[in-house]
């Protein structure tokens, strides 16, 4: 329910923008780093062409997840009302599914 007074199709409309713009992203960048291949080709930057067409990240540990985690700061809550305080509480139980979903969205 929208609040009398709230520009209803503004924030619709910036939504859209920024929807636009998250998923043209991806594309963008991709075509900008051939197009930077591309302007490498022959040159003497062989070492460097390789790092714009390859990232190689390592799968991280429940030892890194868990010292991250603890190192943070903070006394607000998400939008899921979470405290960093009870994230840190239940932090040995739900481990092992953070480093998963970490691990499969860098591989």
């Amino acid at each position: 329910m929208w609040l009398s007074g709230c520009d209803r199709d503004g924030k619709i409309a910036t939504a859209n923008k920024f929807g636009k713009f998250f998923s043209n992203i991806g594309p963008e960048v991709q075509a900008s780093i051939y197009h930077k291949y591309q302007e490498m080709q022959g040159s003497n930057f062989s070492d460097i062409r390789s790092e714009y067409l390859e990232m190689n990240f390592n799968l991280c540990t429940s030892d890194e997840v868990s010292k991250i985690v603890k190192s943070l700061k903070s006394h607000s809550a998400g939008v899921d009302s979470l405290t960093l305080r009870g994230l840190k509480a239940i932090l040995r139980c739900i481990l092992p599914c953070l480093v998963f979903i970490i691990d499969f969205s860098l591989d």
